[in-house]
């Protein structure tokens, strides 16, 4: 063939020399011919380039450097993003934000101790720390949406406590956050419970151990003076018993701790076991509220409008 090179025909020993056009990457992004034969490194480099050959496990060599390296990528501003990245661990190396660890918190306990108030209570602490959203299943709710063939035998409340379960570890297992108020009575229950939502994610069960007194003088639904008049069969607590835990991971008695209160230790125990996260709308909505002080333009720093013929003396910056 004719070698545009040499402007004579090439024979089997000039085979090397028929890309002598190849492409070189040089600082600043530019491209640019090069002439060179196989074994010239410039050449090689630019051709075994992630960008010029596709091929990523092939990092180019740096001017100035030994093979295989690469200089640190920067910004327009000449910063350094993987040290950016490191300062920010949720952010992904493609802008993004990692996903946070899904976790499940039930609330168990008779009913009136104060399971739904704790519950909403961690709920809104959860999104004012960190911006993440829960979802709430409620034992009462869940039974009458999801439940409602469901009785209170024995069996009945098992199948209703295994059904939130199931819930729950799904909701976690996408990164949600679920958080449970059921009185769930059976050490049997509880242990396939936890059993669930632990394959899922973190799990954390507090005991809301109110003493039945209280819960039957607060009353709200007028449950216990129907069941104390027998109008009520098997309700927990009167004629149906609610097994003590043994196996939970947090007790608290309403009677001597709020709400708020409850919330935020709650909360010390779950960033025990690892790092709760943020959304991207709570960083987000961070950085909104509290943004870093403007860095002035080194332009305007000097007394000089940064745009060329715009303020300052007669023709600004323009020289």
């Amino acid at each position: 063939m004719f070698s545009a090179a040499k402007g004579e025909v090439a024979g089997p020993a000039s085979k090397s020399r028929e890309r002598r056009a190849r492409i070189d990457l040089v600082p600043g992004g530019n491209a640019v011919e090069t002439g060179g034969n196989d074994t010239d490194p410039a050449g090689r480099a630019a051709m075994n380039s992630p960008i010029v050959s596709g091929r990523p496990g092939l990092p180019p060599e740096v001017p100035g450097g030994s093979p295989g390296t690469q200089s640190p990528a920067r910004n327009a501003k000449g910063r350094d993003l993987a040290s950016r990245r490191r300062c920010d661990p949720e952010r992904l190396p493609n802008g993004g934000f990692s996903a946070p660890e899904g976790f499940t918190v039930l609330f168990t306990g008779l009913s009136g101790a104060g399971k739904s108030t704790l519950a909403n209570a961690l709920a809104a602490l959860l999104s004012e720390r960190s911006g993440r959203q829960a979802t709430l299943l409620d034992g009462d709710i869940v039974r009458t949406r999801l439940s409602s063939e469901l009785g209170f035998s024995r069996e009945d409340r098992e199948t209703n406590l295994r059904r939130i379960g199931l819930a729950a570890a799904e909701v976690a297992r996408q990164g949600g956050i679920a958080i449970c108020a059921v009185i769930a009575p059976y050490a049997t229950g509880r242990r396939r419970f936890r059993e669930t939502v632990e394959a899922a994610g973190r799990y954390v069960e507090v005991w809301v151990s109110t003493p039945l007194a209280v819960c039957e003088a607060r009353d709200p639904k007028g449950l216990y003076a129907r069941a104390r008049a027998g109008l009520i069969e098997r309700f927990t607590g009167i004629d149906d018993p609610y097994e003590r835990p043994r196996s939970h991971d947090m007790e608290i008695d309403t009677t001597t701790v709020g709400p708020d209160l409850a919330a935020r230790r709650i909360l010390a125990e779950l960033e025990k076991r690892g790092p709760i996260g943020r959304s991207a709308a709570g960083i987000a909505a961070s950085r909104t509220a509290n943004p870093p002080p403007p860095r002035p333009h080194a332009a305007t720093a000097a007394g000089r409008s940064p745009v060329p013929g715009c303020g300052g003396k007669p023709g600004g910056g323009a020289g």
